[in-house]
């Protein structure tokens, strides 16, 4: 953990570093969703930014 921290400290929040972290140590829960779902979960999230088209 100290080698990930240290190397991604300077480009990482904290909370960011912690929910990277998190979904290395929890891989069995994450190898159990599919892809498709996530896919589908975060083309339902709204964008943050409009179009400038």
């Amino acid at each position: 953990m100290n080698f990930v921290k240290n190397k991604l400290r300077n480009r990482m929040s904290d909370s960011l570093l912690g929910d990277c972290l998190f979904t290395f140590i929890e891989q069995d829960i994450f190898f159990t969703v599919k892809e498709d779902d996530l896919i589908e979960t975060f083309m339902a999230i709204r964008r943050r930014r409009p179009d400038t088209k």
